[in-house]
């Protein structure tokens, strides 16, 4: 154990460094090295004290001069220590300045050629700036003197086309009250004609009570062949010329009255059910414009009428009034001439309903009826009837059963006023069925309806009458009812 203990302390000794063994010696001839540098800088600066004093700012800095500040030039409110420490630190932060200003060079001066070179570009960039600029007030003032120049070309054309538009208004005014006096003059004659056909009719009908009453009498006889004879010569020359003037200027006297339009609503009760093409059932008073029907017959018009006098039929569980035309064996009748139509007693409800589809037809219960304007049942061939209303009414693009209700059908925006008989208006909207107009017209139908004017202006939809004289008054102007839509 021993021995163990010896041979370690041996083997310590023997890997014992250079430092290990002389390192007292080492660090006592480093410090007396440092001392005698000490003392040699400070007899130095204080043998040259006052010439370093005098270039104190050149000689503050230099490293023999640093430790001894504050014993060369210490301020007398400071200590030497503090001077020393704070002349330290001015002269570090200055070296330090120093060092990195050179070390930063290369950048500054990257930067400075960076910025160069970007001046130089803004430059370029501000004379192309100037260069468009001149272009652009260049192309301004050529294409500001080319519209001088077509402005003074226009305006003179401009005001030739306004005086020529003025001239042909003008022109359009003249024969426009040309027209008005040559008809206000017509119905002036018409009006006098008239009169004196009247007139004419009462002294000969006076006339020949005169004669009447003469040959009662026996001795008046005499009397009534002179009379007779003047009669005849009288009338026979008198007639001729009532029926010149009738033929001429179409005139009708009370005498002759005109015998009035007649028109039999052809409808279905207000609980009719129509089966649409999306599968949704609606009663016929339901049905709403352009809704599609099972048949694919598109809703173009609703109406909706009065039931007096109308007698109404069941056929296939359908009420509709007997003078509605149903397809029966591929031909056209009346419901009332139906083999298995039953006529209903005592129907009580106000009002029927009816509608318009483009393609004239209505399905119900697999029964195939005509829609109100009848075309099917007043015309079998078709190409006949489209050639007959492009003639009646010039036009020319009428190709199919759709465009009568497009182009053909007319009606009135919901607030055009309506003049009633009491002299009191109401608008087309809020008209009532058996409402009596101002002329005396009775509403016996309510119209609504959908055409091209509709679509053109965004309007909903347009409404018109049916009347028991065929008319109605709008705006001081007779107007024909929504049966004369239609004219053939």
């Amino acid at each position: 154990m021993e021995q163990k203990s010896i041979k370690n302390i041996e083997n310590l000794y023997n890997n014992l460094t250079y430092y290990d063994i002389y390192s007292t010696s080492l660090i006592l001839f480093v410090l007396f090295t440092l001392f005698i540098i000490i003392l040699y800088f400070y007899f130095n600066v204080m043998t040259n004290a006052n010439e370093i004093k005098k270039n104190w700012n050149l000689e503050r800095c230099k490293p023999q001069n640093i430790l001894f500040a504050g014993l060369i030039n210490k301020p007398k409110d400071k200590s030497i220590f503090d001077y020393t420490t704070e002349n330290f630190e001015y002269c570090n932060q200055n070296i330090t300045n120093s060092i990195v200003g050179y070390a930063f060079q290369p950048f500054y001066y990257l930067y400075n050629e960076i910025i160069s070179v970007l001046s130089n570009i803004n430059v370029d960039i501000n004379m192309i700036r100037q260069l468009m600029t001149s272009i652009r007030s260049s192309i301004r003032e050529k294409v500001k003197e080319i519209m001088e120049r077509l402005l003074n070309f226009t305006i003179p054309i401009q005001q030739l086309m306004i005086t020529v538009y003025d001239i042909f208004g003008k022109f359009q005014g003249i024969l426009t009250s040309c027209l008005m006096t040559v008809l206000a003059t017509y119905y002036t004659l018409q009006s006098l004609v008239g009169s004196i056909i009247e007139f004419i009719v009462i002294i000969l009908v006076s006339l020949s009570i005169m004669i009447l009453a003469l040959w009662l009498g026996f001795f008046t006889w005499p009397f009534a062949v002179t009379m007779t004879a003047v009669f005849i010569s009288i009338s026979i020359p008198l007639v001729l010329i009532v029926v010149f003037m009738t033929m001429m200027l179409k005139i009708h006297t009370k005498s002759v009255p005109k015998i009035p339009k007649g028109h039999k609503p052809k409808c279905f009760d207000e609980n009719t059910e129509f089966i649409l093409l999306n599968g949704e059932t609606k009663k016929i008073k339901d049905l709403q414009l352009y809704d599609v029907l099972i048949n694919k017959s598109i809703v173009t018009t609703t109406i909706i009428l009065d039931t007096k006098n109308e007698t109404m039929y069941s056929l296939n569980n359908i009420i509709v009034s007997g003078e509605h035309p149903v397809l029966y064996n591929n031909k056209w009748i009346l419901i009332k001439e139906h083999p298995r139509s039953k006529i209903i007693k005592n129907y009580d409800k106000p009002y029927i309903y009816c509608i318009n589809t483009n393609n004239k037809l209505i399905e119900v219960n697999h029964t195939i009826f005509s829609d109100w304007d009848e075309i099917y049942s007043n015309l079998n061939n078709i190409k006949d009837f489209i050639l007959k209303i492009k003639k009646n009414n010039n036009f020319y693009t009428f190709n199919s059963f759709n465009d009568i209700h497009l182009y053909l059908d007319k009606g009135f925006i919901q607030d055009q006023p309506v003049e009633l008989f009491d002299g009191s208006s109401k608008k087309i909207i809020d008209i009532q069925i058996n409402d009596k107009l101002i002329n005396g017209e009775v509403v016996y139908g309510i119209v609504k309806l959908k055409n091209i004017f509709c679509l053109e202006e965004n309007i909903n939809c347009l409404y018109s009458l049916l009347t028991d004289k065929g008319t109605f008054k709008i705006n001081n102007e007779i107007i024909d009812d929504y049966n004369s839509c239609i004219s053939l």
